[in-house]
């Protein structure tokens, strides 16, 4: 004999109580998400002033500018201490302004703001593959006070020259300063020897050889870059 199968249906008013709940919760999760985007909207509009103050505007100086002797579009022979020789391309030589905030808080900062003017040149070669970028005025307004230049290879090898409000190199405890310097032969005038300061994710590489050292002139630029296996790479001209 068959089994009965009986379905029990669920009252009137408990079926509309049921479907008016998964309703309300259906129209309220869309209705948080856009109540949570307007309002990180005015809160970004409300920290965010539409009309900026620029209190001081710093350019740099000639001085400064003349230590960086290199042009777009030039070619610097090198040569490596085995025979080698290969051209470095200067790709960018260019100046921009920059602004610095003394406060910034979830990106948003303060209405004034400092106006600096920043120098970028970079060099690139293609074997061996090196990229060199100098800045002047960048960290004028960071944490790397006082003025610098600014000299990294690869964006792994970082050298700091410090400098006056001159132009002038400063010479420190691991940067030697030489009024006239003999290089293959050529005399440079106020050359500065300067070690690299720190090397990005290097720092257990004792058996792996990198750059130690740059020689840099403002009248040649670049004059050599010393590695930690005594091989050398110097300009050729």
């Amino acid at each position: 004999m068959g089994k009965l199968l009986t379905s029990v249906k669920q009252p009137f008013y408990l079926r509309c109580i049921s479907e008016a709940y998964h309703h309300d919760i259906s129209t309220f999760q869309p209705m948080k998400k856009n109540l949570l985007l307007l309002l990180l909207s005015l809160l970004i509009i409300g920290c965010c002033p539409k009309d900026p103050i620029e209190t001081a505007r710093y350019a740099l100086a000639e001085e400064e500018l003349a230590l960086v002797p290199y042009q777009t579009g030039e070619k610097i022979r090198f040569i490596h201490s085995g025979g080698y020789s290969f051209d470095f391309e200067v790709i960018e030589d260019s100046v921009y302004w920059k602004e610095y905030h003394e406060f910034c808080e979830w990106n948003c900062c303060s209405p004034e703001y400092i106006s600096y003017q920043v120098r970028k040149t970079v060099l690139e070669s293609d074997y061996p593959e090196f990229r060199i970028e100098i800045e002047l005025g960048e960290a004028e307004y960071s944490y790397f006070n006082p003025r610098i230049m600014n000299l990294n290879i690869n964006y792994r090898h970082f050298a700091y020259i410090t400098i006056d409000s001159t132009g002038a190199f400063i010479p420190g405890e691991n940067a030697e300063l030489y009024d006239t310097f003999l290089l293959a032969g050529k005399t440079y005038t106020n050359v500065i020897k300067k070690p690299f300061d720190f090397h990005y994710f290097m720092e257990d590489s004792s058996g792996i050889f990198k750059p130690e050292s740059i020689l840099y002139s403002p009248d040649a630029g670049l004059l050599q870059i010393l590695m930690t296996n005594d091989e050398t790479y110097t300009i050729d001209k």
